[in-house]
Order: C-alpha cells, then structure tokens, then sequence
C-alpha cells in the first residue's frame, strides 16, 4: 500500500507491548480500537462472501447497499465501471454484460453514473 500525505505528518511506530499498554490506560483508545478492528472484520467478511457470489448477486448486493446510503432508488454511482469491476473482482466486461441483461429485464436504468432502479 502506499500512502501520501497532503499535510506535514509525523509517523510513529509502536511495539506490541506499547500499543497493549496505551489501550489499557486509556478506555477511549480501547473503545477507538475496538471500532476500527470491527470495521475491518466488517469489511473482510463481505469481501469474502461476494467470493462466493455470482456476478449478478455482486451487483444487486451493491445497488442495495448504495440505496440505503443514498436513501433514493436513483443511484449516483461514485466509481468507474472500471473500477466497481475491480472491487467485485470480475471483468469490466462480464460486469456489463450484468448491467445490460438488468437493463433489458427491465430492473435497472443506467444514465452515465446515475443508475435509476426500477423495481
């Protein structure tokens, strides 16, 4: 991974012992752990149930889950096809193959990254 900082950072790096000990004295630093590391067994555990999800399944879990963050049926896509592609772990294309076959099965209307569903 790379990370690039906009603003003067410093970087520190703590040992084990050192990390177990500030946890320990301190419950909000506990508490901030306990959130981040949910976060990412959150985030591991979809990425590892959409391995076993067909093309389809990736698709509409997503459109579903974009729909309660948007709170609208009428969908602002953030990422290029491209990408979303990437983050479902398929082919640009077979992804649209999907959006086309949901297009034509009357479920989903794709206006650029506007994505408007139907039903």
């Amino acid at each position: 991974m790379t990370v690039e900082a906009v603003v003067d950072t410093h970087v520190i790096q703590l040992m084990r012992a050192d990390m177990e000990a500030l946890i320990l004295s301190d419950s909000r630093i506990a508490l901030n752990e306990i959130h981040i590391l949910s976060n990412i067994v959150s985030y591991l555990t979809k990425k590892v149930s959409m391995l076993s999800m067909s093309v389809r399944e990736k698709v509409e879990s997503y459109f579903k889950e974009e729909q309660k963050k948007q709170q609208s049926r009428h969908l602002r896509i953030p990422l290029s096809r491209q990408a979303l592609a990437e983050q479902f772990g398929i082919q640009k294309y077979s992804l649209q193959r999907c959006l086309r076959e949901l297009q034509e099965a009357g479920e989903i209307q794709i206006d650029g990254r506007v994505v408007h569903l139907l039903k």
